[in-house]
């Protein structure tokens, strides 16, 4: 009876943990808005707006999902690294990011 009770105990202790990890690691809403192929420091990427912020990635994920000529915003799920460069005191004020995981809305 003890060791049955310490199984179950068990089980429903890694069952929580397990049901922890089955979120959608993070993904939040977001518009692909603008692709900038200057080549300079703070230039290049792919401009991504996260409810009022602005952030900008050079992760070639972006490019495989989204592409390169944005018309208009692309509705995307989207998991971010971390910050890659701080580019808020430069050029153009937009911080790198790191993009983990990007999906298309449709």
């Amino acid at each position: 009876m003890k060791k049955r009770k310490i199984f179950l105990t068990l089980l429903g202790f890694l069952l929580i943990i397990n049901c922890s990890y089955d979120n959608p690691e993070n993904h939040v809403k977001a518009d692909v808005v603008a692709f900038h192929p200057e080549k300079c420091m703070c230039c290049w990427g792919w401009d991504i707006k996260i409810g009022d912020k602005i952030i900008r990635t050079e992760s070639g994920i972006v490019g495989s999902v989204v592409g390169y000529k944005i018309e208009k915003p692309v509705p995307v799920l989207i998991v971010l690294g971390k910050k890659e460069e701080d580019c808020s005191s430069r050029n153009s004020g937009i911080d790198y990011y790191e993009v983990a995981d990007i999906e298309l809305i449709k």
